[in-house]
């Protein structure tokens, strides 16, 4: 019994540093690759990115996706007992980016997903309203 647990431990401790080393690289890469945009930089914490940045990598991403990609921004109330911190309480929808590329009617969606969804990682092969 003592071994499971050991076992259980080390595994927790292995996808919790996993994890964060993952955050940390994505952050990193997103970070440097606003940087070069010259959109966003770690140095100029008052300089937000700017909304059509956003909208514009949304657009991208549907078009590339086939998929609608919605943005919303969190709303946000103080902490009664740290009036420093805030809480999330709500979302609200900024944007919507509709798919203009690879847009197919939706008979040929039938009897299957799109190529990122079909896997295995997912437990499905075809489209979930079937």
């Amino acid at each position: 019994m003592a071994s499971e647990c050991s076992n259980s431990d080390e595994m927790k401790r292995l996808v919790e540093t996993t994890g964060h080393e993952l955050i940390l690289d994505y952050y990193d890469n997103f970070s440097d690759a606003l940087e070069r945009q010259k959109v966003f930089s770690e140095l100029d914490h008052h300089r937000d990115v700017p909304m059509e940045f956003w909208t514009a990598m949304a657009q991208v991403l549907a078009d590339a996706s086939g998929f609608r990609i919605t943005l919303q921004a969190a709303i946000l109330e103080p902490v009664q007992d740290d009036p420093d911190t805030s809480q999330i309480v709500g979302h609200r929808e900024v944007t919507v980016a509709e798919p203009n590329v690879f847009v197919r009617p939706a008979g040929e969606w039938r009897g299957q997903l799109p190529r990122g969804l079909q896997s295995e990682r997912f437990g499905i092969a075809r489209h979930p309203s079937e």
